[in-house]
């Protein structure tokens, strides 16, 4: 039995078992007269059952049992499937977020071992040496099955990560570690949906401009609730596919922490609501490793498995319509699709025109025309179209980054552009009229730092470029 908000003339909550979903409010209505003959049953219904999961959890946080008593009851009865509303199949009803409005996303960040690892020339002592609370999401990042991931049109790095969402149960604050399973209501699944072509000056890769964008936490499309899952939540299989080519795949027996450690160290500093949802972070294969970033009309499906089931959330177009139905896939899971970015593809073509520091800058090609644009830091820096020039005899760095990818940057360490290989990077600076007899590579400005420190008698500190 799983729990889901759906659209239906209305928000309603919807108990999904198999292929059908329950309108829980008018299913535990009925089983309310039946068993009891309760004149006032509607009422009593529609407050045990309101159309926001929130409540829903507050109020029924640890009596799920009945609402299992009340579908094994009428479901038994054949004079309800003809009902109108009582019930009809999941594929034909739009769903929506489980949570509409939690009060707190809160979400951890490099927690699983394969994720550290797979990053090149991270020290081990930089690992987090605790449950890493990183970062938090707003209300409008959640979307639902069926729904679109709308990326800022300034940036063509759009990633995924696969993630176990808790669902809180119960308020609390600073509980134990031993405790902790008695405050979660349930599980589903959040894609931490990302951009990673960001400054370093708005904050990281953690940053709210980063992470917290509007439609970028895809989450559902139900939440299997704790109490009937036979199966622990540190030990289950996920995957993550985009058109259907593998991506991620894990087991949450891969996290650093258990469950029930990352909601207790989440609770020494934040205090927890019901309806309150903790990401767990992701594992190896996102596309900030691997250099493949989302693309227009990709569809990336999430999965989670539990028990004999999925736990779930979908999306393709029709973001923001009413009308629309989705059919879930025949094992579903989180599906996405992402929309034209209309932003800047980095390559041989590409310049930057200079203006004033950390101002929106616009991109041109060879031919002078614009092909969107970018923040670019330093206003000395400037790559050439016909009638510019380069406004600085700057040195380039080389330097690979994770991704495999080489980044270009000025002799102040300020990315200036992202190419597949180093061919590719000098061939840009050559059409740029840079002299390709000074650049130097992050060696030899260091051992140039080192030598200028020993001249002053000053130690140098190891640092990156």
């Amino acid at each position: 039995m799983n729990l889901a908000s759906y659209f239906d003339n209305g928000v309603k909550i919807g108990m999904v078992v198999d292929d059908t979903i329950w309108d829980l409010q008018r299913l535990y209505s009925r089983y309310l007269f039946e068993q009891e003959r309760i004149p006032h049953a509607d009422d009593l219904a529609k407050t045990l059952v309101p159309s926001d999961m929130a409540m829903f959890i507050r109020l029924n946080h640890n009596r799920l049992e009945y609402y299992a008593e009340a579908y094994e009851k009428i479901s038994a009865d054949s004079r309800y499937f003809g009902e109108p509303g009582m019930s009809q199949p999941v594929k034909k009803v739009r769903l929506l977020p489980p949570v509409l409005a939690p009060t707190r996303i809160l979400c951890a960040g490099s927690s699983y071992l394969d994720y550290l690892v797979e990053i090149p020339n991270w020290p081990k002592e930089n690992w987090p040496k605790d449950v890493k609370i990183s970062f938090m999401k707003q209300q409008k990042c959640l979307i639902g099955h069926g729904e679109t991931i709308h990326f800022p049109g300034d940036s063509t790095q759009g990633d995924y990560e696969n993630e176990l969402a808790i669902i809180i149960g119960r308020s609390c604050s600073d509980i134990s570690e031993k405790d902790a399973s008695k405050y979660i209501f349930g599980y589903s699944i959040l894609n931490d949906a990302c951009i990673r072509d960001i400054p370093i000056w708005t904050g990281g890769l953690d940053s709210p401009r980063g992470k917290a964008n509007d439609t970028q936490a895809p989450l559902g499309p139900w939440i299997a609730p704790q109490v009937f899952m036979k199966k622990s939540a540190n030990e289950l299989n996920f995957t993550t596919t985009v058109d259907g080519e593998l991506r991620q795949k894990g087991n949450t027996s891969g996290l650093s922490w258990t469950i029930e450690r990352i909601v207790a160290l989440t609770s020494r500093y934040f205090s927890l609501s019901p309806g309150d949802i903790i990401s767990t972070g992701s594992t190896k294969g996102n596309a900030h490793v691997t250099g493949k970033f989302l693309k227009q009309d990709q569809t990336i499906v999430c999965t989670m498995l539990h028990n004999a089931g999925y736990i779930t959330t979908a999306a393709d177009d029709g973001a923001g319509e009413t009308a629309p139905s989705h059919d879930l896939p025949e094992k579903p899971g989180v599906e996405t699709e992402v929309p034209d970015t209309e932003g800047p593809v980095m390559n041989t073509d590409v310049v930057i025109a200079a203006g004033p520091p950390m101002r929106f800058q616009q991109l041109y090609d060879s031919a002078g025309k614009p092909r969107g644009g970018q923040h670019v830091l330093d206003k000395s820096v400037a790559w050439s179209v016909p009638g510019w020039r380069l406004q600085q005899e700057a040195f380039a760095l080389f330097v690979k980054p994770a991704s495999g990818q080489v980044l270009v940057q000025d002799r102040k360490g300020i990315p200036i552009a992202r190419f597949a290989d180093r061919a590719q990077a000098r061939a840009f600076l050559a059409s740029a009229k840079v002299d390709l007899k000074k650049l130097k590579n992050v060696g030899q400005l260091k051992a140039e730092k080192a030598e200028k420190a020993e001249g002053r008698g000053q130690k140098v500190e190891d640092s990156e470029e």
